[in-house]
Formats: structure tokens, C-alpha cells, sequence
């Protein structure tokens, strides 16, 4: 989030400083026409501008495929009889992008993207350093004028106000001034001033204090503080002092006569001394310094009536900027602050250390019931993705619970993402929880997806409001009818299919739709098509990475895999144990679930008694596990691990996903370190680094520390073991 705000503060910065820059180039047109007081309120505008991210998204063209009859279009009328969908379809018609500038413009923007946090941090740093130190400093000043001040009667002050206003006397000031805006207060120096003088003050004070100029100097404090870092900032808080006391001053002689005015400049002139004063932010003086006072008074010898037409002109320009300067701080804020960037969804979820990333779906039907759970894995330039059967029931802390009731449950997005990632043993990179809006949207924004029907599907409830009406044989479907053939389940009439079935069409509809619309079209769209879906998405995905992860997943669309996790029950209680029923008793257990696709085709979990644990580090295995001649006692034992031999520093990773219960030196072992799942211990010794602390839960291959030559050893080597049920077992076993 706060990302988010300092972008929004940039770009009303910059418009605030375009404005300022416009109004600083006519003021010599300006000041000859228009009033003081339009001089002095027009940097409101400005100022309102910078800390009010107004935010508008500008209506952008759509392409509407032309629909027929039952939503669907028969594939070799569809292409032939639609010229734009045959354009998209032939990518060669795609001018060849610059891969060099294409990169260079990633790099900057990459660049921009990390170094965006820690501007935040550094801007909200200085703006809360700014903002204390003026409150504090003002607070200072009034308890000081406080301490060397007394409360004085002054009754002059009624013709002015029926107001309440406290009036002080102190010799730590030169010139009067007021401080307070719930408590207002008029401070005068104890220097005696003549009827005529104190007359002339009152009446410059009092316009301060009936134009509210505190409430106003105060803000322009606190614009000050929210855009410290930009110059211009400063400009116009000058801007805004100078023009105060002249709109004043000149709000004040508005009826004298010369010799009033003579007096009133000489009263001014009076307060100035040789002793300058301390200028307080957030209070109004009646002195200034030479420069200010020069042109003060040239403007009050100088005083003319504005013409109604210039009065007219003043407000219309004054309007034209306002206008303009929210109608651009609004579009900015709008292409550039999206609604789905500001709504990331707060989840726990695996650090991506590389491209490669696993990504879980959560599919919604109406009833906001949990229809689908996937996991999409792009890894090693390959394309792959695991489904779970809407009926799968977890069991957590003894509790049968569907997916649905996970989801819906207290921190539901938090505990499906856990249970999947300890079910299948993989990290959890991002979350996404979809509904059925999102997949007819962001179907006809691309112009249909083709796809094989199996089946004739008819189905209607009123009910759900819904109704299927498809035709067996291949379509380009619509948005609507896509959500149809991802709902049916079984027609009316009883013809369907089961729920393996029903699973494997979603997988293939995820499948049709990468290799068919992942083309340089909707690379171009994206951004523009996922901000129209942003409000029915629940999501930790960041959209920075948007463009490259569509890029890079467009280039493995010719070959991706799924399977379908066939499983009756899954519990954590012993390390997410899958367990396979049969009239409710339990039949089989498997340690590790494991996809093997059977004889028909079909993807189920089969039983593996076996732990399954991934290679630690790259090299050579030099010494086995077993009996063996120890190297410096040259004494026969057991060795209970392997060594595996590499260069020192190269990277040491977890071979299985657990939680780090040790971490030290020993003489034998060196550095090392102990990872634990359930009944399964792995130690990894000899180490010269570790980058672990006990505790930490880690992911299977996470980098954990590095190769190294330490404790009893004689050249560089990771020493690996592994306990099952407190017993040493080979890992060679264990390994691929």
C-alpha cells in the first residue's frame, strides 16, 4: 500500500509543479489585472492539487465478437466470416518487435519497480521527520511566548470582532502577530504604540483572523512536509506569505485616503528594527524584510479598483486550471495507480527466487462455493499444472473440511494455500481466488476460445440461473458459454460425466486457451484487460510482473501437462497424509502423494511408502553410505551419510520442505544444519556459510547455506544424512 501512495504523491507533485510553473510565467501579466487577493488564493489550487490523488480511468475501446445462436459459432463459419479474429490468429502479421529496446525498456521499468519500496520508506521517513519537527518547533515557540508574555485588556479590539480572542503583551516580539487557530491569540510588543498605531495593527490582524490565513498557513505546512523533496514546494509557500500580507494590506487601505494610507505604512515601518524577528511558519506577521515591505507598500500607493471584468476573467482562469489540473492528476493517478495493484491481497505465500513460480487457482462458482483448485507450475521452461477434485475432503486438526468450507472458513485464503502447499510438497508462489465474472470477461475480451465438446450438454436451474446449452463438436465459445461447459457436470435427461472428467475439461480449457490467445495481441491488452477484472479478483499476484510472466509463458504454450489429483481425504495432523477410503474405512497411506497416470489416461494418486527427497547440491558423491576407512583416524566405520564433493561456496539447498530445528558448530560436523518433516530428519555439514536460523519453515530446494571445508574434514564437501523414525537411513535411496 504504501507503494501505491507515494506513486500517487509523485504525480500530483509533478502536476503541482506544472501548475506552479504556469502561474509563476503569467504573474507579470497577471499582478497588472487581477487582485491581490486572486494572487494569493490562486496557490490553493496548487496546493489542493498535490495532496488530492484524484483518479480517473478514461473509457477504452473493446472489441465485441459477433455472437450467434446458443453463444456459440460454428469454428469454419467463425474465422471466415470475422476478419479481425483471422488477423489475430496469424501472428505474422505482428510487426517484429526490437528485442534490444524491448529489453532495455523491461530493465528500466524492472529497475523502477525495485527501487519503488525503498523511495516509500525514504519518503514517508522525511515527510514524518518534517511534520514533527514543525509541530514541535511551533509548540516551543508558543510555550516560550507564553512564559515571557501577560494577558492584556484591549478593549479596541470590539469594533472589529465579537470574537473571543486572547491578547498578550511580550518583549520577545517586534511586530504583533497571532498565533492559534482554536484558541486564537493576538500578540503585541511591549513597545508603546500611539492610538492611531494600534488602530492600524488591529485592523491588518483582524483581516488575517477573519480570512482564517492560520488554517491556511497551516496547510501549506503540511503540503510542505507531504512533498519535501520537491522544490518547488518551497517556492510556493513563499508565494503564498508574500501575497497574504499584500492582499492584506490592501484589504486594509481599500477605503482610506492618502493620508490614512501614509499612516498605516509609516505604523508598518514603525515595527521594523535593527533586531529581526524569528518567523514563525504557522503565524501571521505584520512586519517583513525589505524586499517584501518595498513592494507592499509600492502596491498600496498603487491601489486601484478591479473591473468587473477583470474579476470575471480572473475566476474563469482560476477554474480553467482547477479543472485541468484535477483532469490530469486524475488520468495520471489512473493509468498509472490501477484498482488490482491497490487491493493485493495480505497472504503468506513462498518467495519467488527465480522465473520459475507455482501459482494456485481458486475457482468460484455462483454460491461462492470452491468449483476448481489448481496449480499452475512454470519451471524450467516448461508448462505444467496438478487439479484437485471438487470433492476432495481435507481433514485438518481431526476435521473433515471440503475446499469450500476452507475458503469460506476464518482466514480461508491463507489455510487453502497451506493446504495445498503441504499436500503436494511445493512452495506457493501466488494466490488467486476467481469467479465465474472473471472467466466470461476475460473470454470475450479475446474473441472466444475454440474447444472440443465431448458431449451434447443441456442443462437448466432456474434456480442458479443457470442454463447450458452446447452442442458436441469443436466451437469457439463465448464468454458465457465458456462458464457453461466449466459448470456442467450432467443434462437433465441424466447424460454427463463424472468429476474426473468435468476436472480434466477445465484443465483443457486452461491448455486451449494459453496456446491459442497468448499471442502478441493480448500481451499488448493486458494490462487493460486484467484492470476490467481487477474487482472479482482476490489476489497477491503483483501486477508488475504482469507483462514479463505473460511473455515468458507464452513461449512454453506448445507443450504443458496436467494431472488430476485423485484422492478421497487429506489430513495434516501427521504431515498431510493422504488416505483412500472405502465405506468409510481407511485402506491405504501414502507418505508422499505421488501422480501416476493409470492405463485409461486417467491421473490418480497411487500408494509410495517411500520419502522422495531432491539432490542438496551439485557434485560428485565421493564417499557412500555405510562402512568405510575413516581419512585422518584411518579407523573402520559407519558412515552415515554421503559426501558429496564440490567446489567451497557452491549452493546448498533443503531436500525436502520442513522446519530448520538445529543450527551450530561442532568439531566433527563443522557448520551445520538440521531440516525436520514429521518422522524425516535431513543434516547437511561441513558447511562454510548457513543462511538459516532455527525456526524458519523452508521450502524444498530453498537455499539454505553453502559448501564448505569445516569440523573434521579434509577438502571441501557437503556431508548429508538422513534419519527416518530416529533411525540413519542411505539417501542415495531417497534421491533421483
Amino acid at each position: 500500500m504504501l507503494e501505491y501512495i507515494f506513486k500517487a504523491v509523485l504525480i500530483t507533485s509533478l502536476i503541482g509543479t506544472v501548475s506552479a510553473v504556469l502561474f509563476a510565467l503569467i504573474k507579470p501579466l497577471t499582478k497588472k489585472y487581477f487582485s491581490a487577493s486572486w494572487h494569493y488564493y490562486i496557490w490553493l489550487i496548487v496546493l489542493v492539487t498535490m495532496v488530492t490523488p484524484f483518479r480517473f480511468i478514461m473509457p477504452e475501446k473493446t472489441f465485441v465478437a459477433d455472437i450467434q445462436e446458443d453463444a456459440i459459432i460454428q469454428q469454419e463459419n467463425y474465422v471466415e466470416n470475422n476478419p479481425v479474429l483471422e488477423f489475430v490468429k496469424n501472428e505474422e502479421v505482428f510487426p517484429q518487435v526490437d528485442n534490444v529496446t524491448e529489453g532495455k525498456i523491461a530493465n528500466i521499468k524492472g529497475f523502477a519497480e525495485d527501487k519503488i519500496s525503498i523511495l516509500s520508506i525514504i519518503w514517508l521517513g522525511g515527510a514524518m521527520a518534517f511534520l514533527v519537527f514543525k509541530v514541535i518547533a511551533y509548540i516551543l515557540f508558543v510555550l516560550k511566548l507564553q512564559r515571557a508574555s501577560q494577558i492584556i485588556s484591549c478593549e479596541e479590539l470590539k469594533q472589529y470582532t465579537n470574537k473571543k480572542i486572547i491578547t498578550r503583551t511580550s518583549s520577545k516580539i517586534v511586530s504583533p502577530l497571532m498565533v492559534g487557530t482554536l484558541r486564537p491569540t493576538l500578540l503585541l510588543p511591549e513597545a508603546e504604540m500611539t492610538e492611531e498605531q494600534l488602530d492600524n495593527v488591529l485592523a491588518h490582524e483582524m483581516v488575517h483572523f477573519k480570512r482564517k490565513d492560520i488554517i491556511y498557513k497551516w496547510f501549506v505546512c503540511f503540503v510542505k512536509c507531504i512533498h519535501w523533496f520537491n522544490p518547488m514546494v518551497y517556492y510556493v509557500a513563499k508565494q503564498v506569505d508574500i501575497e497574504c500580507e499584500i492582499s492584506c494590506d490592501l484589504a486594509v487601505v481599500k477605503n482610506m485616503n492618502k493620508e490614512q494610507e501614509s499612516s498605516y505604512i509609516d505604523t508598518i515601518l514603525a515595527l521594523v528594527t535593527a533586531k529581526k524577528q524569528q518567523k514563525t511558519a504557522v503565524t501571521t506577521a505584520m512586519a517583513g524584510d525589505k524586499k517584501s515591505l518595498k513592494r507592499r507598500f509600492s502596491m498600496i500607493k498603487n491601489k486601484g479598483k478591479i473591473s468587473k471584468k477583470a474579476i470575471i476573467i480572473s475566476v474563469i482562469i482560476a477554474f480553467v486550471v482547477l479543472v485541468g489540473s484535477v483532469l490530469a492528476s486524475g488520468i495520471l493517478n489512473g493509468k498509472f495507480i490501477s484498482n488490482y495493484e491497490n487491493e493485493l491481497l495480505a497472504v503468506n505465500t513462498d518467495a519467488r527466487q527465480s522465473d520459475d513460480f507455482n501459482f494456485l487457482f481458486v475457482g468460484i462458482d455462483k454460491q461462492n462455493n470452491a468449483d476448481s483448485l489448481m496449480v499452475l507450475s512454470a519451471e524450467d521452461g516448461k508448462l505444467s499444472g496438478v487439479s484437485f477434485l471438487r470433492e476432495t475432503v481435507f481433514i485438518i486438526d481431526g476435521i473433515k473440511a471440503s475446499a469450500s468450507e476452507i475458503v469460506n472458513g476464518v482466514d480461508g485464503n491463507q489455510r487453502i494455500i497451506d493446504v495445498v502447499k503441504n499436500t503436494l510438497s511445493v512452495p506457493i508462489n501466488y494466490y488467486a481466488k476467481v469467479n465465474l465474472t472473471v472467466i466470461e470477461k476475460l473470454v470475450d475480451s479475446v474473441g472466444g476460445i475454440e474447444i472440443d465438446v465431448p458431449i451434447d450438454m443441456e442443462y437448466d436451474d432456474p434456480e442458479q440461473n443457470l442454463h447450458i446449452k452446447i452442442k458436441q463438436g469443436r466451437h469457439t465459445l463465448n464468454g458465457s458459454a465458456a462458464c457453461g461447459l466449466l459448470q456442467f457436470r450432467r443434462s437433465n435427461n441424466g447424460n454427463g460425466y463424472g468429476d474426473v472428467v468435468r476436472t480434466k475439461m477445465g484443465q483443457e480449457f486452461v491448455k486451449e486457451f494459453i496456446n491459442q490467445k497468448l499471442n502478441k495481441e493480448f500481451i499488448n491488452k493486458s494490462p487493460e484487460i486484467f484492470k476490467e477484472l481487477a474487482e472479482n479478483i482476490e489476489t497477491n499476484y503483483p501486477v508488475s510482473k504482469l507483462l514479463g510472466d505473460i511473455r515468458m509463458l507464452s513461449n512454453m504454450k506448445s507443450d504443458i501437462t496436467f494431472k488430476v489429483f485423485d484422492s478421497a481425504s487429506i489430513t495434516d495432523d501427521t504431515g498431510f497424509m493422504l488416505y483412500e477410503e472405502e465405506n468409510g474405512e481407511v485402506i491405504s497411506v501414502v507418505a508422499k502423494p505421488k501422480l501416476v497416470p493409470d492405463a485409461h489416461n486417467e491421473s490418480k494418486v497411487q500408494p509410495e511408502t517411500k520419502v522422495k527427497l531432491a539432490r542438496p547440491c551439485d557434485g560428485t558423491i565421493t564417499n557412500h553410505f555405510g562402512k568405510r576407512v575413516h581419512p585422518i583416524t584411518n579407523e573402520v566405520r559407519e558412515h552415515n551419510g554421503i559426501d558429496i564433493k564440490a567446489p567451497e561456496g557452491t549452493e546448498v539447498v533443503s531436500s525436502m520442505i520442513g522446519t530448520v530445528t538445529d543450527v551450530g558448530f561442532d568439531a566433527e560436523k563443522g557448520n551445520y544444519i538440521v531440516v525436520e518433516k514429521d518422522n524425516v530428519k535431513t543434516i547437511y555439514s561441513q558447511l562454510s556459510a548457513t543462511n538459516v536460523k532455527k525456526g524458519d519453515n523452508i521450502s524444498i530446494n530453498q537455499s539454505i547455506g553453502a559448501v564448505g571445508s569445516t569440523g573434521n574434514s579434509t577438502g571441501a564437501h557437503l556431508h548429508f544424512e538422513v534419519m527416518i523414525d530416529g533411525e540413519y537411513v542411505d539417501p542415495e535411496s531417497l534421491m533421483p
